[in-house]
């Protein structure tokens, strides 16, 4: 099943750091991951594509998509809903 929030990727540079262009729109909130924990940059190339340099050897890529306006909608969310909560013992009590 495809994921249009992640894209995994195995890479290999025996010969020492690589660039690795991923045909994949470059976008705000796109994350990488280098081996599954540490943050690397993830650079927009050639305009509209995402690039991450890897460092020698075998790894694995994970770029991550999240919304730079999902996590501000979530704390939105939260504080709405304790303020209603809140209203609500007000009314009640």
């Amino acid at each position: 099943m495809p994921s249009y929030d992640r894209v995994e990727l195995d890479v290999d540079a025996p010969g020492g750091p690589a660039f690795v262009v991923v045909s994949q729109l470059w976008y705000p909130g796109w994350t990488a991951l280098l081996d599954g924990a540490m943050p690397i940059s993830n650079y927009r190339t050639n305009a509209i594509l995402q690039g991450i340099s890897v460092p020698r050897g075998h790894h694995k890529v994970t770029l991550l998509y999240r919304p730079p306006a999902f996590k501000s909608g979530a704390v939105m969310s939260l504080f709405f809903v304790l303020a209603w909560l809140g209203w609500a013992v007000w009314e009640t009590g």
